[in-house]
C-alpha cells in the first residue's frame, strides 16, 4: 500500500524486508546468551533490593516450603517493607534449596543466611509469616516480641481432619468419583446418563489434594449428585451402602456446609495488596459467624446449613447435633490457637482500621493523647476515607506515634499468598519438559518473574 501510494519501485519491498531482518539477525539469543542475561537479571534484582531495605522503617518476612517437580525441597522467603514515604516493596529475599532435612532448625538458619545476607537489623523485623505446620512453628514462638501468624489458609489439612470423619468421609467420596472418572467407558456412560435423566450438573468434579479450596466444590457437587450417583451405582453393581446409610449422608451434608464457610474465609484472607487490619476483621467476622454456626446447631436451627436443611425436610431422619457442635467446637479452638498473636494485637488493628471512631479508652495508653487530638479534624478525617494508607503517610509530626504505629502494621504480611503464588510460577518454570533446570536458574528466573522492580 505504502510502495503504491508513494510511487516506489515494486522491488523495494524486498530490500525493505531485508533491512528489517538484519538487526533481528545480529541479536545474540542463544541459550548460553539468555541464560547469562536471567543470571544478570537476577543478580541486578537482588542489588536493588539490598539497596532498597536500607531505607526499611520496618519489615517482616513470609516463608513457606514446597517440592518441585524433582522432589527438591524449596523455601521460598518474601521480604515486605515499609519506608518513611510509606512505599511498601515486596519482594523475594531468598530461594533456598534445602538439602537433606527440611526442620524447623534448617529452615531457621536459612532464614538467619538471608536476614545477613541483606544486611537486615533485627530490631526493624515485625512479623513472620508462614503456613502453621510444624516446621515453620515449632512448638513455641521462638521470640516475644516478634509477631508469628500461623496462618489457617494453606494448612486446612490439619484442621479438616478433625472436622467429625474428615478422612474417612473423603477416602469414600474419592473411591467413588475415582471409579466413575479413572475409567474412559464408566466416565462417558456417566456422563451420558446425567444427560438423560436432565441433572442439574453434567458430571463430577476431580478431586485435586493439594488444592485445598477446590475440596469443598468437590464434595459439593458429590452432595448435589448423590442420587444419581447411587442410580449409576447400582447400574454398575457396585457397593451402594455408603449412599444408603442416612448418617453418613448427613455427615456429608454438614462437611459441604461447613467447607463452604472455611473456604469463604480463605479466599478472603488471599489476594494482594491486603493491609493487615483489613485481614484482622475478615478474621473476628469469622469468628463471630462460628459463634452463630453453633449457636443455631445446637437448637437444630438449620437456616446457615442449607444442605442439611435440605436433607432433613425430605427424609424422616432425625438429626444428632452432637457431632456437629463437636465439629464447630474443634474449629474454634484451631481458629483460636492459629490465630492468637492476632488478638494479642486487636487495639491497634482496631485504630489503624478507623481512627476516627475508635473509643479513646480502647486506644492503647501510649496512643491516647494523639487520637484525641485527631479526631476532631475533619479534614484529616476525608483524607483518611479517601485513602488510608496515603493519609498516615501524610499525617503531621504532631502525630508521630500513630504514624509510626501504621508503618509498622503495614509492614506485615496478612498471608503467604505471595509464596503460593511464587510456586505456582516455580511449577511452570521447572516443569516435567524442564526438570533438568539448576536450582540456581529456577532461582534467578523465580526472582525476576515474581519481581516488581525495574531491570
Amino acid at each position: 500500500m505504502l510502495i503504491a501510494k508513494e510511487g516506489k519501485p515494486l522491488t523495494d519491498a524486498e530490500f525493505v524486508k531485508k533491512c528489517v531482518i538484519l538487526p533481528f539477525e545480529e541479536v545474540p539469543l542463544s541459550a548460553r546468551t539468555i541464560t547469562r542475561r536471567i543470571e544478570d537479571v537476577g543478580d541486578n534484582l537482588l542489588n536493588q533490593l539490598i539497596n532498597i531495605t536500607k531505607t526499611f522503617q520496618y519489615f517482616s518476612l513470609a516463608l513457606d516450603e514446597s517440592t518441585d517437580i524433582v522432589d527438591s525441597a524449596q523455601l521460598i522467603i518474601f521480604i515486605r517493607g515499609i519506608n518513611e514515604k510509606f512505599e511498601i516493596t515486596e519482594e523475594i529475599a531468598a530461594v533456598s534449596t534445602l538439602k537433606g532435612t527440611t526442620r524447623g532448625e534448617d529452615i531457621f538458619l536459612h532464614v538467619q543466611n538471608v536476614i545477613s545476607s541483606l544486611d537486615l537489623q533485627l530490631h526493624k523485623l515485625v512479623s513472620v509469616t508462614t503456613d502453621g505446620v510444624r516446621n515453620m512453628t515449632g512448638k513455641n514462638n521462638c521470640h516475644p516480641r516478634y509477631f508469628f501468624i500461623a496462618l489457617f489458609i494453606s494448612n486446612q489439612h490439619a484442621v479438616c481432619a478433625k472436622i467429625m470423619s474428615w478422612d474417612s468421609i473423603m477416602k469414600d467420596v474419592v473411591s467413588i468419583i475415582n471409579f466413575i472418572r479413572s475409567n474412559g467407558m464408566n466416565h462417558r456412560q456417566f456422563q451420558s446418563f446425567l444427560i438423560e435423566i436432565n441433572a442439574d450438573y453434567g458430571d463430577v468434579l476431580y478431586y485435586t489434594a493439594v488444592r485445598w479450596l477446590s475440596r469443598g466444590c468437590v464434595i459439593e457437587r458429590f452432595f448435589m449428585l448423590r442420587q444419581e450417583i447411587y442410580s449409576f451405582l447400582k447400574e454398575k453393581g457396585k457397593d451402594t451402602s455408603m449412599l444408603e446409610n442416612l448418617t453418613w449422608i448427613s455427615e456429608l451434608a454438614f462437611c459441604v456446609d461447613i467447607l463452604k464457610y472455611i473456604n469463604e474465609i480463605n479466599i478472603k484472607l488471599q489476594g494482594e495488596n491486603q493491609l493487615i487490619p483489613d485481614m484482622y476483621f475478615h478474621i473476628k467476622c469469622f469468628e463471630i459467624k462460628l459463634k452463630l454456626l453453633m449457636s443455631h446447631i445446637e437448637k437444630n436451627e438449620l437456616t446457615h446449613f442449607p444442605n442439611c436443611k435440605k436433607l432433613f425436610e425430605s427424609s424422616e431422619f432425625t438429626l444428632s447435633t452432637v457431632k456437629f457442635v463437636e465439629t464447630i467446637s474443634i474449629l474454634q479452638q484451631e481458629f483460636n490457637n492459629r490465630f492468637q498473636d492476632f488478638k494479642r494485637h486487636s487495639q491497634y488493628f482496631q485504630l489503624l482500621a478507623n481512627p476516627f471512631n475508635i473509643d479513646v479508652e480502647d486506644v492503647p495508653i501510649e496512643l491516647q493523647m494523639e487520637i484525641i487530638d485527631l479526631q476532631p479534624q475533619e479534614i484529616l478525617k476525608d483524607s483518611f476515607n479517601a485513602s488510608p494508607l496515603l493519609f498516615f503517610a501524610e499525617l503531621p509530626a504532631l502525630f508521630s506515634k500513630i504514624k509510626n504505629i501504621a508503618a509498622k502494621y503495614f509492614s506485615m504480611f496478612g498471608s503467604t499468598y505471595v509464596c503460593e503464588q511464587a510456586f505456582s510460577h516455580m511449577k511452570k518454570i521447572k516443569s516435567p519438559y524442564r526438570s533438568r533446570l539448576t536450582d540456581d536458574h529456577l532461582h534467578h528466573v523465580l526472582r525476576a518473574s515474581t519481581s516488581n522492580l525495574n531491570f
